[in-house]
Protein backbone atom coordinates (compact mmCIF):
# COMPACT_ATOMS: atom_id res chain seq x y z
CA UNK A 1 0.00 0.00 0.00
CA UNK A 2 1.70 3.45 -0.69
CA UNK A 3 1.50 5.72 1.95
CA UNK A 4 -0.50 8.69 2.51
CA UNK A 5 2.05 10.93 1.60
CA UNK A 6 4.99 11.05 -0.50
CA UNK A 7 7.28 14.18 -0.61
CA UNK A 8 10.82 14.17 -2.40
CA UNK A 9 13.03 16.73 -2.83
CA UNK A 10 10.25 19.44 -3.16
CA UNK A 11 10.71 22.89 -3.72
CA UNK A 12 7.85 26.06 -3.88
CA UNK A 13 9.24 29.49 -5.38
CA UNK A 14 7.62 32.37 -5.05
CA UNK A 15 7.84 35.59 -7.68
CA UNK A 16 10.89 33.45 -9.04
CA UNK A 17 13.64 33.90 -6.26
CA UNK A 18 11.70 33.25 -2.93
CA UNK A 19 11.77 29.94 -2.01
CA UNK A 20 9.26 28.98 0.80
CA UNK A 21 10.32 25.32 0.71
CA UNK A 22 13.64 23.83 -0.38
CA UNK A 23 14.42 20.38 -1.14
CA UNK A 24 12.13 18.83 1.50
CA UNK A 25 11.69 15.29 1.42
CA UNK A 26 9.25 13.65 3.58
CA UNK A 27 6.86 10.17 4.05
CA UNK A 28 3.90 9.89 6.08
CA UNK A 29 2.43 6.37 6.01
CA UNK A 30 -1.70 5.96 6.45
CA UNK A 31 -2.95 6.03 9.61
CA UNK A 32 -0.10 8.51 11.35
CA UNK A 33 -0.45 11.12 13.04
CA UNK A 34 2.23 14.16 12.56
CA UNK A 35 2.63 17.31 14.15
CA UNK A 36 4.46 20.09 12.35
CA UNK A 37 6.19 22.99 14.19
CA UNK A 38 8.72 25.68 13.51
CA UNK A 39 9.29 29.64 13.49
CA UNK A 40 7.50 31.66 11.62
CA UNK A 41 8.14 31.93 7.95
CA UNK A 42 9.37 27.75 7.58
CA UNK A 43 7.15 27.11 4.97
CA UNK A 44 4.39 25.23 7.25
CA UNK A 45 1.72 27.20 5.48
CA UNK A 46 2.85 26.63 2.03
CA UNK A 47 3.62 22.73 2.38
CA UNK A 48 -0.19 22.51 3.67
CA UNK A 49 -1.43 24.49 0.46
CA UNK A 50 0.86 22.09 -1.13
CA UNK A 51 -0.72 19.14 0.35
CA UNK A 52 -4.01 20.42 0.00
CA UNK A 53 -3.77 20.52 -3.49
CA UNK A 54 -4.52 24.65 -4.01
CA UNK A 55 -0.56 25.04 -4.72
CA UNK A 56 1.53 22.92 -7.18
CA UNK A 57 5.23 22.30 -6.47
CA UNK A 58 7.72 24.29 -8.41
CA UNK A 59 10.37 21.31 -8.74
CA UNK A 60 10.00 17.89 -7.19
CA UNK A 61 7.66 14.98 -6.25
CA UNK A 62 4.78 15.15 -4.16
CA UNK A 63 2.31 11.87 -4.35
CA UNK A 64 -0.55 12.28 -2.62
CA UNK A 65 -2.37 8.30 -1.90
CA UNK A 66 -0.26 7.33 -4.62
CA UNK A 67 -1.32 10.59 -7.32
CA UNK A 68 1.20 12.00 -8.83
CA UNK A 69 -0.33 15.73 -7.84
CA UNK A 70 1.68 17.13 -11.09
CA UNK A 71 0.52 14.62 -13.58
CA UNK A 72 -3.27 15.04 -12.90
CA UNK A 73 -6.01 15.73 -15.18
CA UNK A 74 -8.17 18.86 -13.12
CA UNK A 75 -11.23 15.82 -13.39
CA UNK A 76 -8.55 13.69 -11.54
CA UNK A 77 -7.06 16.54 -9.03
CA UNK A 78 -10.91 17.55 -7.49
CA UNK A 79 -11.81 13.89 -6.95
CA UNK A 80 -8.15 13.92 -5.07
CA UNK A 81 -9.33 17.52 -3.10
CA UNK A 82 -12.57 15.68 -2.13
CA UNK A 83 -10.30 13.19 -0.42
CA UNK A 84 -8.68 15.62 1.57
CA UNK A 85 -9.77 17.64 4.60
CA UNK A 86 -8.80 20.93 5.69
CA UNK A 87 -9.67 22.41 8.87
CA UNK A 88 -7.94 26.18 8.76
CA UNK A 89 -6.66 28.99 11.48
CA UNK A 90 -9.24 31.14 10.47
CA UNK A 91 -11.97 28.55 10.68
CA UNK A 92 -13.52 29.42 7.07
CA UNK A 93 -17.16 29.51 7.86
CA UNK A 94 -20.01 31.94 7.16
CA UNK A 95 -21.43 33.48 10.12
CA UNK A 96 -24.46 34.79 9.23
CA UNK A 97 -25.49 31.27 7.91
CA UNK A 98 -26.85 28.10 10.44
CA UNK A 99 -24.49 25.78 11.52
CA UNK A 100 -26.13 23.19 9.13
CA UNK A 101 -25.25 24.76 6.03
CA UNK A 102 -21.51 25.37 7.29
CA UNK A 103 -21.07 21.83 8.42
CA UNK A 104 -23.33 20.41 4.90
CA UNK A 105 -20.21 22.76 2.70
CA UNK A 106 -17.90 19.67 3.67
CA UNK A 107 -20.04 17.27 1.23
CA UNK A 108 -20.02 20.09 -2.00
CA UNK A 109 -17.12 18.27 -3.20
CA UNK A 110 -19.19 15.06 -3.43
CA UNK A 111 -22.82 16.54 -4.68
CA UNK A 112 -24.03 17.79 -7.42
CA UNK A 113 -24.77 21.00 -7.84
CA UNK A 114 -28.70 20.48 -7.82
CA UNK A 115 -28.44 18.59 -4.57
CA UNK A 116 -25.77 21.23 -2.98
CA UNK A 117 -28.22 23.75 -3.86
CA UNK A 118 -31.12 22.26 -2.42
CA UNK A 119 -29.25 21.31 1.21
CA UNK A 120 -28.41 24.95 0.86
CA UNK A 121 -32.15 25.80 0.67
CA UNK A 122 -33.89 23.46 2.78
CA UNK A 123 -30.76 21.50 5.54
CA UNK A 124 -33.23 19.34 7.15
CA UNK A 125 -31.47 16.91 9.76
CA UNK A 126 -28.74 15.13 8.02
CA UNK A 127 -27.41 12.11 9.36
CA UNK A 128 -23.95 13.08 8.55
CA UNK A 129 -23.94 16.47 10.14
CA UNK A 130 -25.86 15.14 13.19
CA UNK A 131 -23.37 12.10 13.53
CA UNK A 132 -20.16 14.66 13.10
CA UNK A 133 -21.74 17.30 15.54
CA UNK A 134 -21.99 14.62 17.86
CA UNK A 135 -18.09 13.33 17.68
CA UNK A 136 -16.97 17.20 18.56
CA UNK A 137 -19.71 17.53 21.10
CA UNK A 138 -22.24 20.30 20.11
CA UNK A 139 -24.60 17.75 18.36
CA UNK A 140 -27.12 20.65 19.90
CA UNK A 141 -26.19 23.37 17.79
CA UNK A 142 -27.72 22.12 14.31
CA UNK A 143 -29.90 25.00 13.82
CA UNK A 144 -28.34 27.59 15.67
CA UNK A 145 -26.59 31.09 13.25
CA UNK A 146 -22.62 30.11 13.68
CA UNK A 147 -22.32 34.22 14.77
CA UNK A 148 -23.80 33.58 17.69
CA UNK A 149 -21.02 30.62 18.93
CA UNK A 150 -18.64 31.03 20.89
CA UNK A 151 -15.06 30.61 19.22
CA UNK A 152 -14.39 27.30 20.03
CA UNK A 153 -17.62 25.96 19.64
CA UNK A 154 -16.61 27.25 15.68
CA UNK A 155 -13.70 25.51 15.43
CA UNK A 156 -15.68 22.41 16.81
CA UNK A 157 -17.84 23.46 13.30
CA UNK A 158 -15.11 23.49 11.05
CA UNK A 159 -13.74 20.40 12.64
CA UNK A 160 -17.44 18.99 11.76
CA UNK A 161 -17.35 20.25 8.21
CA UNK A 162 -14.21 18.04 7.78
CA UNK A 163 -15.41 15.14 9.35
CA UNK A 164 -18.28 15.41 6.72
CA UNK A 165 -16.21 15.52 3.96
CA UNK A 166 -14.82 12.18 5.30
CA UNK A 167 -10.87 12.63 4.15
CA UNK A 168 -8.78 10.03 3.57
CA UNK A 169 -6.18 12.90 4.34
CA UNK A 170 -6.99 15.08 7.94
CA UNK A 171 -5.00 18.66 7.47
CA UNK A 172 -5.34 21.33 10.24
CA UNK A 173 -3.42 24.49 9.91
CA UNK A 174 -2.73 25.93 13.59
CA UNK A 175 -6.28 25.11 14.22
CA UNK A 176 -5.60 26.28 17.73
CA UNK A 177 -3.89 29.82 17.38
CA UNK A 178 -6.79 31.60 18.41
CA UNK A 179 -8.16 30.03 21.28
CA UNK A 180 -7.18 29.46 25.58
CA UNK A 181 -4.81 27.23 26.07
CA UNK A 182 -7.90 24.92 27.85
CA UNK A 183 -9.68 24.79 24.92
CA UNK A 184 -6.22 24.39 22.57
CA UNK A 185 -5.92 21.10 24.63
CA UNK A 186 -9.24 19.84 24.05
CA UNK A 187 -9.61 20.62 20.33
CA UNK A 188 -5.74 18.78 19.49
CA UNK A 189 -6.81 15.92 21.55
CA UNK A 190 -10.05 15.67 19.84
CA UNK A 191 -8.29 15.57 16.50
CA UNK A 192 -5.96 12.78 17.03
CA UNK A 193 -8.66 10.98 18.66
CA UNK A 194 -10.99 11.38 15.54
CA UNK A 195 -8.36 10.60 13.59
CA UNK A 196 -7.63 7.50 15.33
CA UNK A 197 -11.20 5.99 15.12
CA UNK A 198 -11.17 6.42 11.50
CA UNK A 199 -8.09 5.84 10.71
CA UNK A 200 -7.05 8.93 9.02
CA UNK A 201 -4.00 10.31 8.14
CA UNK A 202 -3.39 13.30 10.03
CA UNK A 203 -0.91 15.94 9.84
CA UNK A 204 -1.15 19.03 12.22
CA UNK A 205 0.71 22.58 12.30
CA UNK A 206 0.92 23.88 15.87
CA UNK A 207 2.28 27.07 17.89
CA UNK A 208 2.39 25.10 21.06
CA UNK A 209 5.11 22.49 21.37
CA UNK A 210 3.94 21.26 24.16
CA UNK A 211 0.78 20.20 22.38
CA UNK A 212 2.36 18.49 20.18
CA UNK A 213 4.84 16.62 22.24
CA UNK A 214 1.52 15.69 24.23
CA UNK A 215 -0.71 14.46 21.33
CA UNK A 216 1.93 13.12 18.50
CA UNK A 217 3.78 10.32 18.06
CA UNK A 218 5.93 11.82 15.54
CA UNK A 219 6.97 15.49 15.22
CA UNK A 220 8.31 17.40 12.18
CA UNK A 221 10.80 20.40 12.64
CA UNK A 222 10.58 23.02 9.57
CA UNK A 223 13.45 25.85 9.70
CA UNK A 224 13.73 28.12 6.26
CA UNK A 225 11.85 25.72 4.14
CA UNK A 226 13.97 22.60 5.14
CA UNK A 227 13.45 20.11 7.06
CA UNK A 228 15.60 20.44 10.50
CA UNK A 229 14.28 17.06 12.19
CA UNK A 230 11.95 14.62 12.03
CA UNK A 231 11.61 12.20 15.57
CA UNK A 232 9.75 11.06 18.13
CA UNK A 233 8.68 13.19 21.21
CA UNK A 234 10.99 11.63 23.75
CA UNK A 235 13.93 12.22 21.27
CA UNK A 236 12.99 15.90 20.99
CA UNK A 237 15.63 17.85 23.11
CA UNK A 238 15.84 21.45 24.42
CA UNK A 239 19.07 21.62 22.69
CA UNK A 240 17.17 20.91 19.04
CA UNK A 241 14.54 23.02 19.99
CA UNK A 242 17.01 26.12 20.91
CA UNK A 243 18.05 25.68 16.98
CA UNK A 244 15.02 25.66 15.76
CA UNK A 245 13.37 28.62 17.86
CA UNK A 246 16.03 30.94 17.29
CA UNK A 247 16.85 34.01 19.77
CA UNK A 248 15.07 36.15 17.53
CA UNK A 249 12.01 33.86 17.62
CA UNK A 250 12.33 34.57 21.55
CA UNK A 251 10.82 37.86 20.90
CA UNK A 252 8.31 36.48 19.31
CA UNK A 253 7.07 34.66 22.25
CA UNK A 254 9.48 31.23 22.93
CA UNK A 255 10.48 30.86 26.34
CA UNK A 256 14.06 32.29 27.04
CA UNK A 257 14.50 29.67 29.50
CA UNK A 258 14.00 27.05 26.39
CA UNK A 259 16.20 28.68 23.80
CA UNK A 260 19.26 28.60 26.38
CA UNK A 261 18.43 24.64 27.13
CA UNK A 262 17.40 25.29 30.82
CA UNK A 263 14.23 23.48 30.72
CA UNK A 264 13.01 19.86 29.76
CA UNK A 265 11.49 19.96 26.14
CA UNK A 266 8.56 18.80 27.94
CA UNK A 267 6.65 22.06 28.74
CA UNK A 268 4.28 23.26 31.38
CA UNK A 269 0.96 23.48 29.76
CA UNK A 270 0.05 26.23 31.35
CA UNK A 271 2.79 28.41 29.70
CA UNK A 272 2.98 27.59 25.87
CA UNK A 273 4.42 29.97 23.43
CA UNK A 274 1.73 30.82 20.58
CA UNK A 275 3.54 32.37 17.62
CA UNK A 276 6.65 30.49 16.62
Amino acid sequence: MAPSIEIENLVKVFDGRVAALDSLSLQVEEGEKVALIGPSGAGKTTLFRLLNCILTPTRGTLRLQGCDVTRLSEKSLRELRARIGTIYQQHNLVPQLRVAHNVLAGKLGRLSTARALWNFWDPRPDGDVVRALTQVGIAGKYWERTAALSGGQQQRVAVARALVQNPDILLADEPVSSVDPALAQEIVSLLADLAQEGGKTLVVSLHSVELALAHFPRIVGLRGGKLYFDLPPDQITAELLSGLFTRCEAERGVPERVLRGAVSPVFPLDSPYDKA
